[in-house]
């Protein structure tokens, strides 16, 4: 993660709380609450918005429409990175799986044409030596 992904993460985490401090202000409000204590928090929830625009401005990041949506959506992206992640986890020992059956599978042609054609055994030797470059 980059420098600027990480003030840029920072400063959004510092405006969340902002907001569940503002929130837990106002849900707890009682008359032995100070006067000025949401006023206080109101101040500090506009400092973190209007620092949030400087900031992303220096990311270059790309944001897939995938995870803005789920994000729009009142969804987790943790969550979403974790469900792509465990796919593609899912996806490549699928390939891998197919490509072990392929080595096989080629390994195994080939003791049964050495054994029916064994004046063939060089030809096939040096293709599967240019398979396994």
């Amino acid at each position: 993660m980059t420098p600027e992904m990480k003030e840029l993460a920072s400063k959004l985490e510092d405006t969340t709380q902002s907001l569940y401090d503002l929130a837990l202000v106002i849900y707890n409000l009682e008359d032995t609450t100070p006067p000025d204590t949401i006023p206080e928090n109101i101040s500090t929830l506009i400092n973190h918005l209007r620092s949030l625009p400087k900031i992303s401005k220096k990311v270059n990041e790309p944001i897939s429409q995938d995870v803005l949506e789920y994000v729009e959506q009142g969804r987790n992206p943790d969550v979403y990175a974790r469900q792509f992640s465990e796919l593609v986890q899912k996806d490549n020992q699928y390939v891998h799986g197919k490509f072990l059956a392929m080595e096989n599978f080629q390994q195994t042609l080939a003791e049964e044409i050495i054994s029916a054609y064994p004046h063939l055994k060089n030809d096939v030797d040096d293709i599967l030596a240019q398979g396994s470059k």
